[in-house]
């Protein structure tokens, strides 16, 4: 399971590079919750980062003003 962490975070890192190149921000949001997931994921969770993370997809969620991602966002959050 720590394995396919460290691939998806490979994967979403990239597609993190991607946003701000292509300017396509449909699901900046969801990229970030989905990498706070995967570092606690980890074999050595990484919970600050996690936290980071959420609350950048919580920031960009609201910034967007999609509601279903921000309350996904305030979910994990809260979670942690």
């Amino acid at each position: 399971m720590a394995e396919q962490a460290e691939a998806g975070l490979h994967v979403l890192a990239e597609a993190l590079t991607l946003v701000p190149n292509t300017g396509e921000r449909v699901y900046e949001a969801e990229i970030h919750r989905l990498k706070g997931e995967l570092l606690l994921q980890r074999a050595l969770p990484d919970a600050a980062h996690a936290a980071g993370s959420f609350q950048q997809d919580l920031d960009v969620a609201r910034h967007q003003q999609v509601k279903s991602w921000e309350l996904r966002a305030a979910m994990s959050l809260s979670r942690l």
